[in-house]
């Protein structure tokens, strides 16, 4: 958007599909959610609809950071890993790692971004309202938003 509030499209042609490509080649299938890396200017997208988490360079580059499509929860780096619905996504204040809310599978999954390898952070799977100690076995309630304090 201009300074003149003239919107004008970045990145997407608009279609719901799958395509890495440069600016509005590309395509994006329920993008929920999105954060900036404010060191260097790139968009992460929390690609719902395609299981994936994508990244928009500031030149329009648009390329797969992390996910196969697969509907699934499976820890791995970049496209050997898999989201069930990824909807929600916050970078951390140091630019360095994302984390996403995989909604139906009541988990946060972190990806380091500099080689995308993807972990759960939190959440055991189980739907619930209670904390513990261990992330891993505390019990979250489908995470759709996320920030940090």
């Amino acid at each position: 958007m201009t300074p003149e509030a003239v919107v004008t499209p970045f990145a997407g042609d608009g279609t719901n599909g799958f395509l890495d490509a440069v600016g509005t080649a590309a395509q994006f299938a329920f993008s929920y959610a999105l954060t900036c890396d404010r060191s260097s200017g790139n968009l992460f997208v929390a690609d719902t609809h395609n299981r994936r988490i994508r990244k928009v360079t500031s030149s329009a580059n648009v390329t797969t950071l992390a996910g196969n499509g697969t509907s699934a929860v499976g820890d791995g780096v970049g496209t050997i890993a898999s989201f069930t619905d990824p909807i929600a996504i916050i970078i951390d204040p140091s630019n360095t790692i994302l984390f996403v809310g995989d909604y139906s599978v009541n988990k946060i999954r972190k990806i380091i971004i500099a080689t995308a390898d993807v972990t759960t952070a939190i959440g055991s799977g189980t739907q619930g309202w209670t904390s513990s100690s261990e992330p891993l076995t505390a019990q979250i309630s489908y995470p759709r938003a996320l920030c940090f304090d």
